[in-house]
């Protein structure tokens, strides 16, 4: 191809070609590192428009097998819109479809806006933009994987030299990545507002530019597929295909202006890709403010009252007990679990608390008893599903999220304790629910009126991330647009509860595994992290935001020491959630001293900046990297400090380099400090330590540090 047919957008770092005849993208290129991530004209993309006919849903227009667009280059040189009257599609021949795509660069960044005037008696479903061709690794000995955000850490996908498929084959011509249903907020916005491909110390941000609730996702695709399917090699001609895929169903005779997209080429790991969105999302997001009880450092138990099979474990009237050891382990909240009728996962939304456990008044005469002792009740709420065996369902069935056939979602099911359960055979089918209907969003208004008549110090809403499979709602009755983007009124719904609790600024509104978006009424996340390889993307992206983990072991203290890593607040939770302090001596014992090290410390480890590992170097022994350390920078004097852990059975000797040259170190448990001056840390079995710059001149061992 002549490089007279190629029009270029050359910015800060990244450079953009664009085919003259097709308006594809025939080249992305890092200026900085000489990255072509996309470079061979012949296999560069277009758009590509989904316009289901009657009797032939994949019906698709090809951007790059249209006419030749309509070109309108920007005045100083750096953007170029391109425009089709009509499109023609694959199997549907014309359309009075009309595209505008406005491809701009601004410093390091490329911005693509597109826009869609449908004039055609059809939807358009789904429109592909931007799409790459042909996505490359820098060289062909270097790996390249995804990386996006989910549900507090990171979901990683090999892409080269092996491809890893997450879509069946059975559905799909080709090797694929996108959101997968055992994922639900993996790949697809608001649970991953931006997608990285990573190469070695270097890589590809593409994320959402606006703040919308419309729905965008990430697809690669391996064409053809693998020559060896066991190993996923790709076959030799095989090449990716990345595109960002909007799904804005525009109905005959609207217009949609879809959410534009940036991408970014960029230098270092995947922080430094994070680092993008977040100075992104750091102008126009902010959250509430925290009650001040919650923002320290601290523990939770989390206590399961009863279940869908009626274990009914604890009366009302013995919580004050439960919250008695609390206070003497040092523990300052207990998050009730299965209080409600029915029992945790049975009769949602339905709030009202369970008769067979007490009366509503022992309940909230046992939450003012547990608060009179210095420790807080939250309670367990969902409001996302609705148990379709509740004597009430009746009263919010219309409310259920419905596809496009005009039937309610699959939802979720949850199996407790008997074998008949466990098999799956009576378990209680919940449904999505609609938050786009009025009508729901009263009923559950009503149903958080009694978490606050009970005097509750919070609320934890679980499963409050995802809507399982719903993700449009096609009811015509519920009175919102069609199709309705399912995650549009998430936050919506916590705000109209906190009209209720404006008398009550301590009152604490949590989450499970929050999605980024819904800090912005949140104020604490509650996770699962208990994996080796966790990586506490969240944390990255949020330093200072409460997020807490459950603690489950009898001598837990690896989880402890990760909770010192990455700032979260334990949730004690012995027997899965079942049992008292009292079943967790060593664990509490632990913990304790973890939160007191880091109270200690709390300039660097709780009020300080958590940079993961940005900033030092661990080595081991043998000079392998070592796994896990965190790296936090000083609230005030950005001095940095590290946490360091060892999770193997094993003592270990770490070298520590990047955080000065004459050092103190401290156990988890210890009370001594040891100077070091070769960066060394010996660490025993399931230990970790904190390193920090040494000060005065008297030995460690003789005063703490200043702060």
């Amino acid at each position: 191809m002549k490089a007279t047919e190629l029009f270029y957008l050359p910015g800060n770092g990244i450079q953009l070609a664009i085919d003259r005849c097709t308006g594809a993208l025939a080249r992305v290129e890092s200026i900085e590192t000489g990255w072509c991530v996309t470079d061979r004209p012949e296999l560069a993309a277009g758009f590509r428009l989904l316009i289901p006919l009657p009797g032939r849903r994949n019906n698709l227009a090809y951007g790059e097998r249209q006419d030749p667009p309509e070109i309108q280059p920007g005045p100083s040189g750096d953007e170029i819109t391109l425009s089709w009257r009509q499109v023609r599609s694959e199997h549907g021949g014309e359309h009075p479809i009309g595209v505008t795509l406005r491809i701009s660069v601004a410093g390091r960044r490329a911005l693509f806006e597109t826009t869609v005037e449908n004039r055609s008696e059809y939807t358009v479903e789904n429109v592909w933009t931007p799409c790459l061709g042909d996505l490359r690794p820098p060289s062909p000995d270097e790996e390249l994987r995804s990386f996006c955000l989910s549900q507090a850490t990171a979901v990683q996908l090999r892409m080269w030299p092996h491809f890893e498929s997450n879509c069946g084959p059975h559905g799909v011509d080709y090797p694929t990545q996108m959101a997968s249903f055992d994922d639900p907020n993996a790949g697809v916005t608001p649970g991953s507002p931006f997608m990285l491909v990573l190469a070695r110390d270097q890589g590809m941000y593409v994320g959402v530019a606006e703040r919308r609730d419309d729905l965008v996702s990430w697809r690669s695709e391996l064409v053809p597929g693998f020559a060896d399917t066991i190993a996923g090699q790709p076959n030799p001609d095989a090449t990716i295909r990345f595109s960002t895929v909007h799904l804005p169903f525009v109905p005959p005779g609207t217009t949609k202006v879809l959410t534009p997209i940036a991408l970014e080429l960029f230098r270092g790991g995947w922080q430094t890709g994070a680092n993008i969105y977040r100075k992104w999302r750091e102008e126009w997001m902010t959250g509430p403010t925290t009650p001040d009880w919650a923002g320290e450092p601290h523990s939770w138990l989390q206590l399961h009252l009863n279940s869908p099979e009626d274990e009914l474990r604890l009366p009302f009237r013995e919580l004050p007990g439960v919250g008695q050891e609390c206070a003497d382990a040092g523990i300052r909240a207990i998050q009730l679990v299965g209080w409600n009728e029915g029992g945790q996962d049975r009769g949602y939304p339905f709030h009202q608390s369970d008769p067979r456990l007490g009366t509503f008044e022992e309940l909230r005469d046992a939450i003012a008893q547990i608060h009179a002792l210095g420790v807080r009740v939250v309670l367990f709420c969902k409001f996302t599903w609705g148990d379709r065996t509740a004597p009430r369902y009746p009263e919010i069935a219309a409310d259920t999220v419905k596809d496009p056939y005009g039937d309610p979602y699959n939802g979720v099911y949850y199996r407790y304790q008997t074998p008949t359960q466990l098999l799956g055979i009576n378990v209680r089918h919940l449904v999505p629910m609609c938050f786009g209907s009025e009508h729901y969003l009263a009923a559950c208004e009503k149903e958080f009126a009694t978490v606050v008549a009970l005097g509750a110090a919070g609320m934890l809403f679980d499963q409050c991330q995802h809507h399982a499979d719903a993700r449009l709602c096609f009811d015509d009755g519920h009175g919102h647009p069609l199709p309705w983007p399912v995650y549009g009124n998430d936050n919506e719904l916590v705000r109209r509860f906190s009209r209720q609790t404006l008398q009550s600024p301590d009152f604490l509104y949590a989450g499970e595994r929050l999605y980024d978006w819904e800090f912005e009424q949140y104020h604490l996340s509650y996770l699962q992290s208990a994996k080796p390889g966790h990586l506490p993307l969240h944390r990255y992206l949020l330093p200072h935001a409460p997020m807490m983990t459950a603690v489950t072991g009898f001598d837990d203290r690896n989880i402890i020491n990760q909770c010192l890593l990455y700032r979260y607040l334990i949730s004690y939770e012995p027997f899965n959630f079942k049992g008292r302090p009292s079943d967790f001596p060593r664990t509490i014992a632990y913990g304790r001293q973890m939160d007191a090290l880091r109270t200690e410390l709390r300039d660097w480890f709780w009020d300080g900046t958590f940079r993961d590992t940005v900033g030092a170097d661990v080595r081991s022994a043998d000079g392998r990297s070592h796994h896990p350390y965190a790296v936090y920078l000083h609230r005030d004097t950005r001095e940095p400090a590290l946490a360091v852990a060892n999770y193997a059975a094993e003592a270990a000797s770490v070298r520590i380099e990047g955080i000065g040259s004459r050092l103190a170190s401290r156990l988890v448990g210890g009370d001594t400090w040891t100077t070091i001056s070769d960066g060394r840390v010996d660490l025993p079995p399931r230990s970790a330590a904190v390193v920090i710059p040494a000060r005065g001149t008297l030995r460690m061992e003789d005063q703490p540090p200043a702060t």
